[in-house]
């Protein structure tokens, strides 16, 4: 028979596996505060965004995303496809300047391919268009911010026998787009690659949110 304290040994031992095998994440959020300890830098997010942090290792450190979003007022009398507003933060060791990371990206839309990492997650490729460049200040750096767009198709189901919509055939397809905000900048021998999105028809009422969270930015260790 076993004894008590052999029994708690090896209770004690099936539990290291779970313990040991607990995967650091790339930031910590708390108390409206997302930080990077390993990157150095921590924002401000508010209450009406939720906030995803990824296992180590890992490209992007963090996804913002909003909770109470407007939607289409045809999307929600009838269905379809629309997009909900996030802030997605990337960063890696790069020797890139954040223009050559911009002109990459423009290649990138342009030929609909790229074998880098970050920029296959921005979803443009297929359908990404380049707009407009400037130079702006993140967190007291130097910093790019480029405006793409990305381009679709919203299918709006109707009932063919509505009279309302019997000239649709049943179906309406209506030519959208999303604005995307892309900030490049660079903070030590690291490479930050921010990304903002929303809907065109909202796009106004989310940039002045953009704005506003990342204006928290800011890092807590002094660059090497």
């Amino acid at each position: 028979m076993m004894s008590a304290l052999r029994i708690l040994m090896v209770f004690t031992i099936l539990l290291l596996p779970s313990v040991t095998s607990a995967k650091q994440k790339s930031a910590e959020f708390k108390d409206g505060t997302l930080q990077d300890s390993s990157l150095g830098y921590s924002l401000q997010v508010p209450k009406n965004w939720r906030v995803k942090t990824f296992d180590e290792p890992s490209l992007i450190r963090a996804m913002l995303i909003k909770k109470n979003y407007e939607v289409n007022r045809e999307v929600k009398d009838l269905g379809g496809d629309f997009t909900i507003p996030e802030i997605r933060l990337f960063s890696r060791p790069d020797t890139l300047s954040p223009a050559e990371f911009i002109e990459e990206l423009k290649r990138s839309t342009l030929s609909h391919k790229s074998d880098d990492r970050i920029i296959n997650q921005f979803e443009l490729l297929l359908s990404g268009e380049y707009l407009s460049v400037q130079e702006v200040e993140i967190a007291g750096l130097k910093c790019l911010q480029a405006i793409f767009r990305r381009n679709y198709t919203r299918e709006l189901q109707v009932d063919p026998f509505d009279p309302k919509y019997r000239q649709y055939g049943g179906l309406i397809a209506r030519n959208e787009y999303d604005v995307h905000e892309i900030y490049v900048f660079r903070s030590g021998e690291n490479l930050f690659v921010i990304q903002a999105f929303a809907e065109r028809e909202f796009y106004p009422g989310n940039r002045e949110e953009f704005a506003k969270i990342l204006g928290t930015l800011k890092f807590t260790v002094t660059e090497k």
